[in-house]
Order: C-alpha cells, then sequence, then structure tokens
C-alpha cells in the first residue's frame, strides 16, 4: 500500500497508479457449514480491477473480499 502511494506521487499528471488485493480467491463451499473459510469471487476480484481502470482514484490499494489486515 505504501508502495502504491509513493508511486503515486513520483507520477507524472494524468498517470494513476492503482493496486488491487484480492483475498483468497475460489469458489464457493458445497457446504458453507463444514468449510467456513473466507473466499472471494472472481466477479468480485474482476469488478474491483473495472474501477481501478475506469476509476479516477491514484495512490490507492482497492482491498476486495476477505483480505489479511495491514501489519
Amino acid at each position: 500500500e505504501a508502495f502504491v502511494r509513493a508511486v503515486a506521487l513520483e507520477l507524472p499528471r494524468g498517470i494513476r497508479a492503482v493496486a488491487v488485493s484480492p483475498g483468497w480467491v475460489g469458489n464457493p463451499p458445497a457446504d458453507p457449514i463444514k468449510d467456513p473459510r473466507p473466499f472471494t469471487s472472481a466477479r468480485q476480484v474482476a469488478l474491483a480491477y473495472l474501477e481501478a481502470i475506469e476509476g479516477t482514484m491514484t495512490g490507492v490499494t482497492i482491498p476486495v473480499g476477505a483480505v489479511h489486515p495491514s501489519a
């Protein structure tokens, strides 16, 4: 996240730096009670990438789904 912010400050006007940070990408478990692991769908990740490409923000990391908190 700090790298993306730093790069955004150094880039010329009109060029953006955006990162997408998905959690575990997979299919929903057959039995969510027996397998409660959080997952992120490929659709959620794709929508985040579209937001990164089509948006106007820069210097940000877009978290998607169940992501590990930063230390």
